[in-house]
């Protein structure tokens, strides 16, 4: 699986269908830049509230370097 989520062709695929799923929104509402995981967040792994709300300092902890990129020019 996560040979599928380095394919250029894959991303390129979530790409296009977030842009044509936005393409009716203001730019600054629209979805920058994303990141492929290889599974979902899970309340188990400590990164969703019994709620199922995102902690964020706990996904930053835990995919920093994937997230760091966005965030630098």
């Amino acid at each position: 699986m996560s040979e599928l989520l380095k394919d250029s062709k894959i991303y390129q695929y979530f790409e296009s269908r977030i842009e044509e799923a936005t393409k009716d929104l203001a730019n600054f509402e629209k979805i920058k830049y994303f990141a492929l995981l290889e599974r979902d967040f899970t309340q188990e792994a400590g990164e969703l509230t019994p709620t199922l709300k995102v902690k964020r300092d706990a996904l930053w902890q835990r995919y920093q370097s994937r997230l760091l990129p966005f965030y630098v020019d």
